[in-house]
């Protein structure tokens, strides 16, 4: 369990670090792609926030 907990750990600040270097996001727009990277894509919501305009 410990090293599946590190592992997760290691992979967070792997992919903070990609999205603040190489794609020069702000803190608020990491924290709003880890949103959308652990949410359940499966639910019935999905698109339900989305505009045609």
């Amino acid at each position: 369990m410990r090293w599946l907990e590190k592992s997760y750990a290691r992979v967070l600040s792997l992919f903070k670090s990609e999205l603040t270097e190489k794609f020069s996001l702000k803190p608020d727009e990491v924290e709003i792609c880890l949103g959308l990277a652990t949410k359940d894509l499966s639910g019935s919501d999905l698109f339900s926030q989305l505009s045609a305009g």
